[in-house]
């Protein structure tokens, strides 16, 4: 299967692509040049317009006197309306964008510092383009004024609730807005997942995904490598975003994000249910992975498993408990099929006693424990 790793603005447009089709084929990057183009983005053109124009950002960099990096450029036009980048923390809009000196100058002005003082305070720290913002103020997120001619600089971040000290918190632009794009998953309505270092491995194999290979990460513009802890996949059959982030060259977690799917309410509650499937399973790989699909978009397989079969009306209708207590049930039916679980009443058959047996022995427990023919049973 094919895939491809993907640059904060292929995460963000696969993410919005059910509402935009911002891109064309004559676009330079290997992703929407690719032959999986038209089955991805299909001839989707409802909502094509741009919100942020070149001419906008013409008339910032005028302002500014300077020229925005490239990748910067291009994610202010392409993304930089979509609500993902406003939710816990915000991209500013081009009208707030600005050097820290001149912040820091009004701020000490303000405070009637006197001018040579003001000065000689500038000249002691360096200049940051300020572009992203924590939305109570605790961080600001700038690009140092050196920088700005590369095409995908470092980003700084302020580290004592002021403008003086800064701390290099990524090695390029991309890698920044992606950790900000995690870090708004929470209060968006895109549905995910977070597996741990642990299942990593085994997600890992599920998805025939290799380590090796996207460790590589061959994602390329005009031969810029991109270098950075955190490696996105997507998988365009299966219509999901695996975003990997590292710590000390080890996987530390991944988050699978579902474009098509909305979160609900109830899907805090996905996590725990996989997590039990995978104890009571003994960590049966297929077994978590069909309960992951189940949950992944658990309204379309109330619609279409036979054993509900409900309308979008009875859907529309359940109550956030009651639509946890079907995915309870839908784990424990998948359970029941696949061996590791049985129903039995309290005044059972002999014979339907024996399941409980066979399911000790799937787990591994040793049927000599309580041996059935040893027991006093009418």
């Amino acid at each position: 299967m094919e895939r491809y790793n993907l640059s904060a603005e292929h995460l963000v447009k696969l993410l919005y692509r059910k509402k935009i089709n911002r891109v064309t084929t004559t676009n330079s990057e290997n992703f929407f040049n690719s032959p999986i183009f038209a089955e991805v983005f299909g001839n989707n053109s409802s909502n094509n317009n741009y919100k942020i124009s070149w001419e906008e950002i013409n008339r910032t960099e005028i302002r500014l006197k300077t020229n925005l990096p490239r990748v910067l450029r291009r994610y202010y036009h392409e993304c930089g309306d979509f609500d993902i980048n406003r939710c816990l923390s915000s991209i500013l809009n081009l009208d707030e964008i600005g050097f820290s000196h001149d912040w820091e100058r009004e701020a000490l002005e303000d405070d009637e510092t006197p001018k040579d003082e003001i000065e000689k305070t500038l000249k002691e720290i360096d200049n940051f383009l300020i572009f992203w913002t924590e939305n109570q103020g605790v961080w600001n997120a700038g690009i140092k004024k050196e920088d700005l001619s590369l095409e995908n600089p470092p980003v700084y971040m302020t580290t004592n609730d002021d403008l003086y000290s800064w701390e290099k918190v990524t090695d390029d632009i991309d890698t920044f807005i992606i950790l900000q794009v995690l870090d708004n998953l929470e209060s968006s309505g895109f549905y995910f997942l977070t597996f741990d270092s642990e299942e990593i491995d085994y997600l890992l194999q599920d998805k025939k995904i290799s380590k090796d290979e996207l460790l590589k990460n061959p994602f390329k513009i005009k031969e810029r490598n991109l270098k950075f802890p955190i490696y996105l996949n997507y998988d365009y059959k299966g219509d999901k975003i695996y975003i990997f982030q590292m710590k000390d060259n080890k996987f530390e977690k991944c988050f699978l994000i579902k474009p098509s799917v909305k979160k609900d309410e109830t899907s805090y509650a996905d996590k725990i249910l996989l997590k039990i499937a995978e104890i009571l399973s003994f960590n049966d790989r297929e077994v978590v992975k069909k309960l992951e699909i189940i949950l992944e978009d658990f309204c379309n397989y109330l619609r279409n498993n036979i054993n509900f079969r409900y309308n979008d009306n009875e859907i529309n209708a359940l109550s956030n408990r009651e639509k946890i207590e079907l995915k309870v049930v839908a784990m424990v039916w998948l359970l029941s099929e696949s061996g590791y679980i049985c129903y039995l009443d309290w005044k059972c058959e002999l014979e339907d006693f024996q399941m409980i047996f066979n399911v000790m022995k799937k787990v591994g427990i040793d049927e000599n424990i309580c041996n059935i023919e040893d027991l006093i049973l009418d």
